[in-house]
């Protein structure tokens, strides 16, 4: 008779594990989803052209949003305290960008950024972060003969 009230009593012990392992297992995998869903789509971020961004227009002011473009030659100026102001053009537009960071060794002009930050309603675009593509090591020898 003894055995069969242990028998009982482990039965019952695992039926009132069993849902609170399973809630335990649904909520642990339900986080696990949301912080992967959360960081693909804050990485995600899909870049426009300076063009593109321009004819966007209000509806992009003060929202965060990359943006590719040539660095225009002869704009690069440093203000005291690193601030770094230049302009950006590709599709047929410009825009002002305002950057205080870290400048990347390779920028230059003509190369091409771009930059992730905010457009304002003044035209201007303040960027808080500045990557520059690294030009072609690989040129043609006429491009590097011509360029002597």
């Amino acid at each position: 008779m003894s055995e069969i009230a242990l028998g009982s009593t482990s039965e019952s012990t695992r039926s009132r594990r069993s849902p609170r392992l399973l809630i335990i297992v649904l909520v642990a995998m339900g986080t696990i989803g949301y912080l992967i869903y959360t960081s693909i789509s804050a990485n995600s971020m899909y870049f426009l052209t300076v063009g593109e961004l321009q004819q966007k227009g209000a509806s992009v002011y003060g929202e965060q949003v990359r943006v590719y473009g040539k660095v225009t030659p002869g704009t690069p100026k440093y203000e005291d305290g690193g601030l770094l102001r230049f302009n950006a053009r590709a599709d047929g537009a410009e825009m002002k960008v305002v950057y205080d960071g870290v400048v990347p060794d390779i920028f230059k002009d003509d190369v091409e950024v771009i930059v992730t930050g905010r457009y304002n309603a003044n035209g201007v675009f303040e960027a808080d972060e500045l990557l520059a593509k690294c030009p072609s090591k690989f040129e043609s020898a006429g491009e590097t003969a011509g360029a002597r």
